[in-house]
């Protein structure tokens, strides 16, 4: 599946934990029915990994919701695991203002205590 032409792209600059500094480009492509009724919502990750994925909803909006979810949560795992995403000028990308802020862990939106 392809994101031609995408809905939306960036170019950024990943900086590896290692220290390697990577071209990184990202996009997301319109949501488009899948063979079983489903819709998939492609997308790229040109530069880092995995390279791209199509992301199943039961609908066109669920699908790109959690499409753009994924997206954050693979790049706040590049920040996490020691790495960092800049803008090609400097400086770092702040990923709150792209995908929203961080979830809390799942225990955390339950609501629940551990059993004791």
């Amino acid at each position: 599946m392809t994101t031609d032409p995408p809905l939306a792209a960036a170019e950024f600059v990943a900086v590896l934990p290692d220290g390697a500094r990577r071209r990184v480009r990202i996009a997301v492509g319109a949501p488009r029915p899948g063979a079983g009724g489903e819709w998939r919502c492609p997308l790229a990750m040109d530069g880092l990994s995995p390279p791209s994925a199509a992301i199943a909803g039961e609908d066109a909006l669920q699908a790109l919701g959690l499409a753009w979810r994924y997206l954050g949560s693979t790049l706040r795992h590049l920040v996490a695991t020691g790495g960092r995403l800049e803008f090609s000028s400097g400086g770092e990308v702040p990923l709150d203002a792209y995908f929203g802020p961080e979830p809390p862990p799942r225990d955390a939106r339950r609501g629940s205590t551990p059993a004791g």
